[in-house]
């Protein structure tokens, strides 16, 4: 009984801890376009024209 409630617990932590993962990487990667986005706009003068040019084309990366 100790043992199939010890894997329960287990596979449970293991789940969540996956979830974290994901929502993490979810996270980062949208940091990193955040980032992208700000040295393309500082890159290329950052006037709204060129800002809605930069959202469209990094808007088609996100997870």
């Amino acid at each position: 009984m100790d043992q199939a409630i010890t894997l329960s617990t287990l596979r449970m932590y293991a789940q969540t801890l996956s979830a974290a993962a994901l929502r993490q990487s979810t996270e980062l990667s949208r940091l990193h376009l955040h980032q992208d986005r700000q040295r393309e706009l500082d890159r290329c003068g950052a006037d709204r024209r060129v800002e809605k040019i930069v959202d469209r084309r990094l808007s088609s990366q996100l997870p």
